[in-house]
């Protein structure tokens, strides 16, 4: 063990030892620590359940943190909302099913805001889809989505497209507010029973990991050399 003395001079005769390959020891525990917690969410793991129970917590797929913050539908309230979780070819994000089904006269508006953050990596694009969707007479029904950054993803029935996306400049974070709307109109109906949502990730080069490793192993390099003398 290598110590360095070092004299107290508040209490006369007194001497502290400093424990130095203890301290850079400790030091590069921290560091591989701050590796590993930047590879990992410190959210729980995602799990397929109802809206109601997701609303103002957070949880991780594949390096994306999904926080559901707000969910407004006076029709068809968050526990009748299923989410299921998805994770396939490299785009993550989640889907809803539920009965956004109206007649004549008859209406749902849903709205619900979330937030998308991408733990080691970058969000580069959205994708928005409806599947079970359908109307008849003067029936309609759409669901739009406005990002932070600026993007928008639009589809609507029975005139429209049905599947939206956009790629942007890679962000770290985007808060997302989705408005799922059916309307039957004078005399007619509109439906929809899935609404689906996914983005990818630009994964750092292992060069930029690299270099972070590097920098704390420099950093605990000059602590030992400062500790020596």
């Amino acid at each position: 063990m290598h110590v360095i003395a070092r004299h107290d001079s508040t209490i006369t005769g007194r001497v502290e030892y400093i424990d130095m390959e203890g301290t850079v020891k400790r030091f590069l525990m921290l560091a591989v620590l701050v590796l590993g917690l930047s590879s990992f969410g410190y959210a729980g793991v995602c799990a397929n359940t109802t809206l109601d129970t997701l609303i103002t917590t957070s949880c991780t797929v594949d390096g994306l943190t999904f926080d559901f913050t707000g969910y407004t539908s006076a029709a068809l309230p968050a526990a009748d909302v299923s989410v299921t979780f998805i994770n396939s070819g490299g785009e993550v994000g989640f889907q809803l099913s539920g009965a956004w089904s109206v007649s004549s006269g008859q209406s749902i508006d849903s709205l619900l805001t979330y937030t998308i953050t991408a733990d080691t990596a970058s969000i580069s694009d959205l994708v928005l889809s409806v599947g079970g969707f359908g109307s008849s007479g003067t029936g309609s029904g759409s669901v739009s989505e406005n990002a932070s950054n600026g993007v928008n993803l639009f589809v609507s029935w029975p005139t429209g497209v049905q599947y939206a996306s956009a790629t942007f400049t890679p962000v770290q974070t985007l808060t997302i507010t989705k408005d799922i709307a059916v309307n039957g109109g004078t005399s007619g109906a509109a439906a929809v029973s899935m609404v689906v949502d996914t983005a990818s990730q630009e994964v750092p080069e292992p060069a930029t990991l690299t270099l972070l490793g590097t920098g704390l192993l420099s950093m605990a390099g000059v602590l030992r050399r400062k500790l020596k003398k």
